[in-house]
């Protein structure tokens, strides 16, 4: 996993100054709540129009447009934001590679295509891998700001990669997919979602279970680890940052039963 961060000064921790936050995804919300509720003020706010482009850039889009949203309610404030972002290797028919930030497709067969983008560049003698980055900031009322930024690299297994860019594999995919996405843990907590909520429709838990996950930044796929990369492509807030808000926030995520329940789920499967 690679980091980088941007700080200046230190974020006001006050208990009583709102956390204005950038978001309506239900799993963000859900995981700030879980964090942070009874500790201090939680407001959410759209974070605007989300576009596939450097998450680091996104995260400070989202920060400008919820002050905008709160337009001098607070005298006091932190405005959290996060994005999350795929990217995937192309190739064209000679062979020529290249990486590209992939949006939420806006259909199905948008997702068939990443396939075969990705089993086009197993051909060439090219690693089967994607990565996820994801970017995280923090601006409080007095213009001090944290800004971070973290990568992981998903390497896949060829040989399933080839059969998912089939017509049968694309429907398996599908079929998995609805059986988790429409599994209690999901809908249970409020979690209604489709290929078309992500980012190139490639979901990492899906992929797991299909077997078609080799590793994650090199490292054998162990339940920890498919927990941490879970973590980072579901929600993607860097819980550095959150323990700067509220100390003891990153061990309460850490162990958030929702994140373990995901865990225990796919690997077992």
């Amino acid at each position: 996993m690679k980091e980088k961060q941007e700080i200046t000064q230190n974020i006001e921790d006050e208990s009583v100054t709102p956390l204005i936050c950038a978001t309506t995804s239900t799993r963000r919300i859900k995981a700030l709540q879980h964090v942070f509720e009874g500790t201090f003020p939680l407001i959410f706010v759209n974070g605007g129009d989300e576009e596939p482009e450097d998450p680091y850039r996104v995260v400070q889009q989202k920060a400008n447009h919820a002050k905008r949203e709160i337009d001098g309610k607070y005298q006091r404030y932190r405005i959290l934001a996060a994005d999350t972002q795929s990217k995937l290797p192309l190739t064209d028919k000679f062979g020529i590679f290249d990486w590209k930030l992939h949006g939420k497709p806006d259909e199905f067969l948008s997702v068939g295509k990443t396939f075969e983008g990705l089993w086009h560049c197993a051909q060439y003698d090219k690693d089967t891998v994607y990565s996820v980055r994801s970017a995280t900031s923090l601006h409080d009322s007095n213009g001090n700001k944290v800004i971070s930024e973290r990568k992981m690299t998903i390497q896949l297994h060829p040989e399933v990669i080839e059969y998912l860019a089939t017509t049968q594999g694309l429907e398996d995919y599908l079929l998995r997919f609805q059986q988790v996405y429409d599994s209690p843990m999901y809908r249970d907590n409020g979690h209604t979602v489709t290929p078309k909520d992500m980012c190139a429709g490639v979901s990492f838990p899906v992929l797991v279970m299909m077997d078609a996950v080799k590793g994650v930044d090199g490292k054998s796929l162990t339940s920890e680890m498919f927990k941490q990369t879970f973590y980072h492509v579901a929600v993607g807030i860097d819980t550095d940052i959150l323990e700067r808000i509220s100390p003891g926030a990153k061990e309460k995520m850490n162990s958030w039963k929702w994140l373990d329940t995901v865990t225990e789920y796919c690997i077992q499967k």
